[in-house]
């Protein structure tokens, strides 16, 4: 609801750019107390380039198995479909990606960003089932995300968290650690972080900052869930708010029959049905919610 309020009072732009510069000065504040709590300046700047360098770093290597992976399993769209996505980034105005059709055990539509441009990765599944305007409705949300700029925030917001947490953990333990036993503490956070979708890093990321990584992974949250409603107008502009849930409701319930729940902390689509934690952090506002803005009723829609 929150995203609600603020793109309602602010255009969903301009909220976005408040929750960044919200996260901006979370920085600044880490860094701030960092510094006055006694940690060396060479310190503090190698927590914030180790955080960035890497989240980038897995990142870019995820991104990449995924499209190696597509590239040896995956097929080329065939005409109809490349023609499809052709004529939905023609309405979009972004170039046209190179399309994939893969046979992915984790069905769904995504582009990513490869060594050649995007790539635009469609599930067999997906390209089945679907109608063609649905279709032309999951594709447009996603090119909108490449419009936007979506893609390449993809690895600069998480880092801010990295170092808000482990300025909390300088302030209240590490600084009355020996220096070697800070630094590895220090270093272990940022790490259980960035790879927080298994319980034993989560824990340690939450706990290790009295859960104070909550508020910039709140936020972080908040700005991927504006970016999800500036993509869901694009997309209900160009098929129209029946098609474009039509679709979109294909591609969760193929998601959600295919794979179990993830981890409290590891961004959770919706965070439906789950605690304050997963609310708090969900990337992706609950379909009924989506679903409402444009007058369509999410069991009417799936009776159907």
């Amino acid at each position: 609801m929150v995203e609600k309020m603020l793109a309602d009072a602010l255009g969903t732009e301009t909220a976005g750019r408040l929750v960044d510069g919200a996260l901006v000065a979370c920085l600044l504040a880490a860094v701030t107390a960092c510094w006055l709590t006694g940690l060396q300046p060479v310190v503090v700047a190698a927590l914030v380039a180790g955080s960035v360098g890497l989240e980038r770093a897995v990142g870019r290597l995820t991104r990449r198995r995924i499209l190696d992976t597509a590239a040896q399993t995956g097929r080329p769209a065939d005409r109809r479909c490349r023609e499809l996505v052709a004529d939905v980034a023609d309405r979009v105005d972004v170039s046209t990606p190179r399309v994939v059709v893969e046979a992915s055990p984790e069905p769904g539509v995504t582009v990513l960003q490869g060594g050649d441009g995007p790539v635009l990765l469609l599930s067999e599944r997906i390209v089945d089932d679907l109608d063609r305007e649905a279709l032309r409705g999951v594709v447009g949300h996603e090119l909108a995300h490449l419009d936007g700029g979506h893609i390449d925030w993809l690895d600069s917001r998480d880092p801010v968290a990295h170092v808000v947490g482990a300025a909390v953990f300088w302030v209240v333990a590490g600084q009355h650690l020996g220096p070697a036993l800070s630094l590895v503490g220090l270093a272990v956070y940022v790490g259980a972080g960035v790879f927080r979708r298994t319980p034993l890093p989560q824990l340690y990321y939450l706990a290790g900052s009295l859960g104070v990584v909550l508020l910039p992974l709140a936020l972080i949250a908040l700005g991927r869930r504006l970016e999800e409603r500036q993509a869901d107008d694009r997309a209900v502009a160009i098929v129209g708010a029946n098609a474009f849930c039509r679709g979109l409701l294909g591609v969760t319930t193929a998601r959600n029959e295919a794979s179990g729940a993830d981890g409290t902390l590891a961004a959770p689509p919706t965070g439906e049905g789950r605690g304050l934690v997963a609310r708090v952090t969900a990337t992706h506002p609950p379909l009924s919610r989506r679903f409402a803005r444009y007058g369509v009723d999410l069991e009417t829609l799936r009776d159907d």
